[in-house]
């Protein structure tokens, strides 16, 4: 059974996703490294905003070893940068598209709190209650109270 949708087709027995019109791509193919931390955090947000009202395309992209790729790069791009130069746009964009998915990948959430934490002075309103709701939710999804804790005590405390 096909279903189509505006910007991709998925057929739930055939686990095939079309993202779009551009070639498809596999863990195997360079595309990643061609992608700076921005292009990497808004193919992720593209791909949960997809899946944000589809609960069977959001398991199958759970289980796509594409996914689990795209997460792994993210991580090690947030991790190579100076704290300083990480975007709190990223930041939230990353952690937004993890809890649309609910989809907990505790390495790269590890990342996010260290650099969510380093960086709170220079969240946006709308960046920082963002981060806040969807760590919560993650929270929700997973017990990992003890990694998401200290983002919200540094934002609860005075600046």
């Amino acid at each position: 059974t096909a279903r189509h949708y505006s910007h991709y087709r998925y057929s739930h027995h055939s686990h095939d996703l079309e993202l779009s019109p551009y070639p498809r791509f596999s863990p195997r193919t360079p595309l990643y490294d061609r992608m700076n931390l921005v292009n990497l955090s808004t193919a992720l947000h593209r791909l949960a905003k997809l899946a944000s009202t589809d609960s069977y395309l959001q398991a199958d992209l759970r289980n796509d070893e594409r996914l689990e790729v795209l997460l792994h790069t993210i991580s090690i791009a947030f991790t190579t940068l100076e704290a300083a130069e990480v975007q709190p746009q990223s930041i939230s964009n990353v952690v937004w598209s993890l809890a649309t998915m609910r989809y907990v990948h505790r390495p790269l959430l590890q990342v996010l709190t260290e650099l969510s934490v380093s960086n709170i002075d220079l969240f946006k309103p709308f960046e920082l209650s963002t981060t806040l709701w969807a760590l919560a939710k993650l929270g929700t999804v997973d017990q990992i109270s003890a990694v998401l804790k200290p983002v919200f005590q540094q934002a609860a405390a005075p600046h």
